[in-house]
């Protein structure tokens, strides 16, 4: 049907000021939101993703771009490897670069989205549907912009991987959306080539994109072919070998075949496939309501899903299942007549699909939502618009959920800086949740307050945890580090009973004998870690630090290089490396592993104190004082490096002032510090009172 410019009432100005609006809004919506996460720690994977078992880049050259990509742990997400590699080289592990890209990342879907929703909007024959699509298109964009619900896809840094697979999802479909409408054939080709390459970059980044090429297809159908089911047998041939095409590339590059996809559990679960697939429906509507409510009470990392026995074990899963086949059935029904709402509401079940139904994954996280949820608005402000048509009201109500979002997105993002808090927040949220209380003890632990770990551990045994062996290796740890020894070694003792091949457990008795200088104990348990797991780099750290101990210098750089060889961006290990060699009196290495320890970690205090001190014992006593004052900087009560720095200036630089002064200053810090005795009688010397 041909629509004149007389059907469409949209202002070209109005329009202009939306589209200039849109492009100003989102960027400092952006910042407002999540700038002040710019410091949020690693949180779950990020740690064995990113800090672990990421392929460093040493250069820009071709052979490191290839290993960062497809050596790195998530050898299947190449591409989001490589952004996680290029965030290392350019600042190491320093957190605001990698919390600033996600932030690009989510205000440049916020774009695409709108031009999406615009384009779709205002395609010739769909321009009657609405008087108002520039406003339609900023509005649902920005309410699915600023839903807290988005947060773990933007904060939670691994999941780059999402964020990015959907900005290459946008991509590739904007890009088939322009080739459609371009009028020479040169660039609609050129556009059509576009959009595949960005169809891999997008499966190159996680495999949530395997529904676009259907998705397109619905597209095409829905409004470029005006529903014909002539179409669709015309085209059965194309679809068929497609799909063929698609499935058979899926099971060469992830051994998945449907079946497989949909019944392999390939690790401990508390469910069979299917009662996962029974508890998704129950999960779906918790999407929903999340969308369309997301308070922070909420919102969880870890939300505790009871698991759906039967259809009537709770009875809501039968319920759940009628209630999604009710919008199945509407979608269907409202089609010809409202195929935006229905594209829409296709839109966000093929995409819930593609994590709702694989057996082997957690029932529910936060971030399957991001790309899903879309075009969830939607279809609410186009109906606004249609059914009031009174800009006047409908923006101002929308803003005020706008800003009731963005305020929720802002007080739940200030907990992600937090992880105590956070955790503590999941625990009281999901209190039967085994993880829940895990993670809040593994936090207390990163927090260096290992008495309070012991109680969310503790508490962790009691809910059946998949793997109780690890929880009894972390308190063993929690004792071990308390002074507790004999606690400790009979949780790590139960935690190596249960499971033989607990490398963990075993690295950590090794480590016990070693702080009771048990050597030959501590090795044989070292090496058993690393017999039944060779890739476990803290067990060659810990080895190597061992063996620097006993005087076996040349084991211990082994040991130590195997280490950084398995986990190649390890501060600590670098800075223990270049002690030893330091011992070794090979300073030019130890300076070398020494400078590397402080460019992954610029507040690595054990690896700068180690370097300051080579720079002493070689000369350069103007540089070790410098670094010796870097270190009282990052910690004012490191007497240690004031009375070094006293020295330094004493007999070296030949400033007594100076030397007085940081002498002073470590006594005044701790007057009964190790050296105090020599700080005392160096001030009595020059007529300096402490």
């Amino acid at each position: 049907m041909a629509i004149s410019e007389g059907n469409t009432s949209f202002s070209n100005t109005t329009t202009l000021s939306t589209h200039v609006l849109a492009f100003l809004a989102f960027p400092l919506i952006g910042l407002l939101l999540y700038g002040h996460t710019l410091q949020a720690p690693f949180y779950l994977d990020d740690f064995i993703n990113i800090r672990d078992r990421l392929c460093a880049m040493n250069s820009l050259s071709p052979g490191d771009f290839i290993r960062a990509a497809f050596e790195s742990l998530a050898h299947r997400r190449p591409l989001a490897n490589l952004s996680f590699a290029l965030n290392y080289y350019f600042h190491g592990f320093r957190l605001p670069g990698y919390h600033l890209v996600n932030i690009v990342i989510h205000v440049t879907n916020g774009l695409l989205l709108y031009l999406l929703i615009f384009k779709t909007i205002t395609l010739p024959w769909q321009r009657h549907t609405c008087r108002h699509p520039a406003w339609v298109a900023v509005l649902a964009s920005l309410l699915w912009f600023v839903n807290p619900i988005q947060i773990q896809s933007i904060t939670y840094i691994v999941q780059r991987m999402n964020s990015m697979a959907v900005l290459f999802f946008l991509c590739s479909f904007l890009s088939y959306l322009y080739a459609r409408l371009a009028e020479k054939r040169q660039t609609c080709i050129a556009l059509l080539g576009l959009c595949a390459l960005c169809w891999v970059f997008s499966m190159a980044s996680k495999e949530i994109a395997l529904t676009l090429p259907g998705l397109i297809l619905v597209y095409e159908w829905f409004f470029f072919q005006n529903l014909e089911r002539a179409w669709i047998k015309k085209s059965a041939i194309y679809v068929v070998t497609g799909l063929a095409g698609v499935l058979t590339a899926v099971y060469l590059v992830y051994h998945h075949t449907p079946f497989s996809f949909l019944t392999s559990i390939f690790q401990p679960r508390p469910y069979t496939a299917l009662e996962r697939f029974l508890t998704e429906g129950r999960v779906i509507l918790l999407y929903i309501s999340l969308l369309a409510y997301p308070h922070p009470g909420r919102l969880n990392l870890n939300h505790d899903i009871a698991i759906s026995r039967s259809l009537l074990d709770p009875f809501t899963t039968l319920l759940s299942f009628v209630a999604l086949l009710v919008l199945l059935v509407f979608t269907i029904r409202t089609a010809k007549r409202y195929r935006i709402v229905a594209f829409c509401m296709i839109w966000f079940f093929a995409n819930v699909a593609i994590e709702a139904l694989a057996a082997d994954t957690e029932p529910m996280f936060e971030h399957r939502m991001y790309l899903p949820s879309m075009l969830f608005f939607v279809p609410f402000v186009w109906a606004a618009f249609r059914g009031i048509n009174k800009p006047k009201i409908i923006v101002p109500v929308i803003t005020v959920v706008l800003i009731v979002f963005s305020f929720w997105t802002y007080q739940r993002n200030a907990l992600w800086n937090d992880p105590v808090a956070f955790w503590e927040d999941a625990a009281r949220k999901s209190p039967e949740h085994f993880r829940s209380h895990t993670s809040l003890g593994i936090s207390y632990m990163q927090a260096k307050a290992y008495d309070s770990a012991l109680k969310p551990l503790q508490k962790a045994l009691t809910l059946s945890p998949p793997y109780p062996t690890e929880i009894y290796a972390n308190i063993g740890l929690s004792y071990l580090e308390i002074g507790k020894q004999d606690l400790a070694r009979q949780n790590l003792e139960k935690a190596v009973s249960l499971n033989p091949n607990n490398f963990v457990g075993l690295d950590l008795l090794g480590t016990l004998y070693g702080k009771k200088k048990g050597y030959r104990e501590a090795i044989r348990y070292y090496k058993g870690a690393i017999t039944i797991n060779p890739n476990f780099a803290p067990s060659y750290y810990n080895l190597g630090t061992l063996y620097g101990e006993m005087g076996d210098v040349d084991n211990a750089v082994k040991m130590l290089t195997q280490a950084l060889a398995l986990r190649p961006m390890w501060s600590e290990a670098y800075s223990t490396l270049g002690l030893v060699r330091a011992e070794q009196g090979r300073y030019d290495l130890a300076e070398e592993a020494l400078l590397k320890a402080v460019r992954i970690n610029a507040k690595a205090h054990k690896a700068l104190f180690n370097l300051a001190k080579v720079y002493d014992l070689t000369g350069r006593h103007e540089m070790a004082a410098r670094t010796y004052e870097t270190l009282v900087g990052m910690n004012p009560e490191d007497v240690e490096a004031m009375h070094n720095l006293g020295i330094i200036y004493l007999k070296h630089l030949k400033n007594i002032q100076q030397a007085a002064f940081y002498f002073k200053k470590a006594l005044a810090t701790d007057p009964e510090y190790d050296h105090a005795a020599i700080a005392k009688n160096i001030l009595s010397q020059i007529a300096v009172k402490p």
